[in-house]
């Protein structure tokens, strides 16, 4: 299975799935402070299960950015809720 991704797109769809988590986690955190740290968790899940399981440097690279993702955002919801917002 060959690769036609370089390194700059490898870089570019991984910079995008880390801020789309992050992204995403926060708005979830505008509706409801309880369920910002469950879509936390799940982005978090989805970089741990896509790093065993990704065949590819592509892969791999999106897994990263989720599970980066995942943790800036639950740490991002906990300071915030914490601060009282």
């Amino acid at each position: 299975m060959s690769e036609q991704w370089g390194p700059v797109a490898r870089y570019s769809l991984a910079v995008g799935v880390f801020v789309s988590a992050v992204s995403f986690s926060l708005f979830v955190h505008l509706i409801s402070q309880l369920a910002s740290p469950i879509v936390s968790a799940a982005f978090i899940a989805a970089g741990i299960v896509g790093r065993r399981r990704a065949a590819t440097p592509i892969g791999q690279a999106i897994a990263v950015a989720a599970l980066a993702g995942g943790l800036v955002a639950a740490l991002a919801s906990i300071g915030l809720a914490a601060g009282g917002r």
